[in-house]
């Protein structure tokens, strides 16, 4: 929509909704310099366009200012790392030896960017990241989509930018990160296909195949989209984040059990919310740690999920799979768990503050 307004002129509109966009997905920083680049709009147009946006983000940046300490682009660390290592920096430690730099707040322009790490991870994280494009937007339909950028150009190449920043920022690689590129690029395939389907009628000699080509284009259009939403459905319709249904139980049956003032702790904020209770973040420190720090800061609840206690908190496996490791353990007591196929399992323990203590629970 905002690259539509810029395309009409309402310059002003174009960059105040980036600047809101920018409260959610940093990426409008991105999409914004893009239109100013790619939208040959003049001097005068490119002020008005990143004034507007600059006056939008202002109380995003001040409020992270306020937040964080310091001037930051994103709530997000933004660092290249080895992917293999990032997943775990990022995960939040309140123990000062194992507190991850990520933590700290850095300044908009960061000393720690290396110019080196930036080089050697840029094409084999930009692959990547292409590979989850082409699962989005397959390559019948991205050879039409490069066929119709040179053709159109103009201010539809700034989602372009997007994609080719990607590498360089700390992000997942997900598909739903090279969304952003797929509404110009399947302007781009219109104007690709309109253009081959032109040129074929103008040049075959033959009167069937100028009247059969539009339909062979759209053909390759729509075996394109087969390929995409055939191989990708099962994974659009499932929440990947958790197993919802389960999360939202937990989360009532908490908010029916236990008192509206209760803080509780979990990864995610899911439970939390649907408890209608205050989320505070599950730390990634050793099993003790993580125990005296929930009694430490009034934490009433701790929900460990079993997807969180595979992939990113193992060391909470024996509280949560070992019944005798439960029986012993006098600081932890389980008043809701339920399981009903794989990674579905949720289990929440009340924080008991006095030996003995702790509200009866169902079984």
């Amino acid at each position: 929509m905002t690259l539509l307004l810029v395309m009409l002129g309402h310059l002003a509109g174009a960059g105040g909704l980036l600047g809101i966009a920018y409260a959610v997905r940093p990426e409008a920083i991105v999409l914004a310099v893009g239109s100013a680049l790619f939208g040959r709009l003049g001097r005068r147009g490119v002020g008005i366009l990143l004034a507007a946006f600059l006056v939008a983000t202002l109380p995003t940046l001040a409020y992270l200012r306020w937040e964080r300490g310091a001037w930051v682009l994103s709530a997000k660390a933004f660092l290249v790392r080895p992917p293999a290592a990032k997943r775990k920096l990022e995960e939040f430690r309140v123990s000062p030896s194992t507190a991850n730099p990520g933590q700290i707040p850095a300044p908009a322009l960061s000393s720690h960017w290396d110019p080196r790490a930036l080089a050697a991870h840029y094409l084999p994280n930009l692959r990547r990241h292409l590979a989850n494009l082409v699962r989005a937007w397959p390559w019948p339909l991205l050879a039409l989509s490069l066929l119709g950028i040179g053709l159109r150009g103009g201010v539809l190449l700034a989602p372009l930018l997007v994609l080719a920043g990607l590498p360089l920022v700390d992000v997942m690689f997900d598909p739903r990160f090279v969304l952003v590129v797929l509404p110009a690029l399947a302007v781009f395939a219109a104007d690709g296909a309109g253009w081959l389907s032109e040129r074929v009628q103008t040049m075959a000699p033959v009167a069937v195949v100028r009247r059969g080509l539009p339909a062979v284009t759209a053909g390759i259009a729509l075996f394109g989209l087969a390929m995409s939403w055939g191989s990708n459905t099962a994974e659009a319709l499932v929440f990947d984040d958790g197993p919802m249904p389960q999360l939202r139980a937990a989360g009532e049956w908490l908010r029916a059990n236990g008192e509206p003032t209760s803080i509780v702790m979990d990864r995610k904020s899911y439970v939390p919310f649907y408890a209608g209770m205050r989320h505070v973040q599950l730390p990634d420190d050793d099993y003790d740690t993580i125990v005296e720090w929930a009694r430490r800061t009034g934490v009433n609840y701790i929900v460990v999920e079993e997807y969180v206690l595979r992939a990113f908190r193992p060391q909470l496996r024996a509280l949560v799979l070992d019944p005798a490791f439960r029986a012993r353990e006098s600081r932890l007591r389980m008043v809701y768990s339920w399981r009903e196929g794989l990674d579905s399992g949720v289990a929440i323990f009340e924080v008991v503050r006095e030996p003995g203590g702790g509200r009866p629970g169902p079984p």
